[in-house]
């Protein structure tokens, strides 16, 4: 703690535009008579009495070298916690102020953990289809009147994607069957998609609104 307050607190404050050497002292002096008036609290502090169901995501970033704040009893915590999504980040190579000496690694967890969970359904479902269509990769969809396309991803665009299909001898015999949709794609509903079959082959919910 006093390394990461010589290294990274002490040279904010004294950089800080307008503080004076009078406020920095009594910066000082409030924060030791502060940590004095509070430190029987802070032992006896029991996160549970919060609750540990929550109505929203639940994120916990935690940097692996944190010794005031552990990852044993975090982690432990974190199970006991009941949440529509949740999700436990460790920070590599930080401590308890992995925010601030980590910053691009904070911000890139915040990116990728919880931007998808703030953003419109809609947005996410894009997001996740542009993904696939990044990749390249086949992809199984099922729409919600249980149609099943499979293929690859030409483009999504703001409201449909379109999809080459996988072609089968079945479909060569199929009257409807359009050799156009191979180069150009079948225009799908974005917001019609309610499923995709996952790596294990198992059909999986999409995420909806």
């Amino acid at each position: 703690m006093r390394e990461v307050g010589r290294t990274l607190l002490m040279p904010s404050i004294l950089t800080a535009p307008g503080y004076t050497l009078r406020d920095v002292f009594d910066l000082q002096r409030g924060m030791t008579f502060s940590a004095a008036q509070v430190y029987a609290e802070f032992i006896r502090y029991d996160v549970r009495r919060e609750g540990t169901r929550f109505e929203l995501p639940f994120f916990l970033f935690q940097g692996d070298d944190d010794v005031f704040t552990q990852s044993e009893p975090a982690q432990q915590f974190f199970a006991e916690v009941e949440a529509p999504h949740k999700e436990f980040a460790a920070i590599r190579d930080a401590g308890h102020f992995a925010a601030f000496t980590r910053p691009r690694e904070f911000i890139e967890e915040l990116r990728v953990r919880v931007l998808p969970q703030v953003l419109p359904a809609t947005t996410r479902r894009r997001a996740w289809l542009a993904q696939v269509e990044a990749s390249g990769e086949r992809v199984a969809l099922r729409l919600d009147d249980r149609t099943s396309y499979e293929g690859t991803i030409l483009e999504v665009g703001d409201e449909t994607v379109r999809l080459s299909p996988a072609v089968g001898p079945f479909d060569l015999m199929n009257p409807e069957w359009n050799e156009d949709w191979l180069l150009r794609g079948v225009p799908i509903a974005i917001e019609e998609i309610v499923a995709y079959v996952d790596d294990r082959g198992r059909w999986r919910a999409l995420i909806r609104d």
